[in-house]
């Protein structure tokens, strides 16, 4: 009776274990298929997990321990936008992690001489794209409050660096 009771603890702890790397293989094993030691991936603003799969597909392998992963910390129901870090060897539930942390832009500008010039410019560095950035630089009511012109807005910048998230609307990108 005791034999018995040792093969069936056995059998149990044999189970449990297998159980265990399956686990371990599916939610924490390597799942990137990049050879270099970062990504940068954006989400842009509006986008279901649909979208994000299609975003992450020639980054991971499996994609189904990625949508498990995702549903099981409810990521599928809440996809944050934004640009995120992706680092070579990260498991599914660092992905996921990662998706969830959006990381700053360091926006660098020069001295560009009209404002098309540097919308263009911070369009290829933010979210918004230049028609959004000039219709929000322009608008009658900012230029007025603010004491500016059409012509002379472009005066309000001061060439450096600036931190911005990538996915900050247009309004508050001009209004910092």
């Amino acid at each position: 009776m005791f034999a018995n009771k040792k093969k069936l603890l056995y059998i149990l702890g044999g189970l449990a274990l297998l159980v265990g790397i399956a686990g371990y293989l599916r939610f924490f094993a390597s799942n990137t298929t990049f050879n270099e030691n970062e990504k940068w991936v954006t989400i842009p603003t509006g986008s279901t997990f649909e979208d994000v799969k299609k975003i992450m597909a020639p980054y991971i392998n499996g994609m189904g321990g990625f949508e498990n992963m995702a549903a099981l910390r409810r990521y599928d129901k809440n996809v944050k936008p934004g640009r995120f870090l992706l680092e070579k060897g990260m498991g599914n539930f660092g992905l996921v992690a990662a998706l969830r942390h959006n990381r700053p832009v360091k926006l660098t500008f020069n001295n560009q001489e009209r404002l098309k010039d540097l919308c263009v410019r911070f369009s290829q560095q933010i979210e918004p794209d230049t028609t959004q950035l000039m219709n929000v630089f322009r608008d009658s009511v900012f230029l007025k409050e603010n004491g500016f012109s059409k012509e002379n807005v472009i005066a309000m910048f001061i060439p450096n660096s600036y931190e911005f998230y990538w996915n900050v609307s247009a309004e508050k990108f001009r209004d910092k």
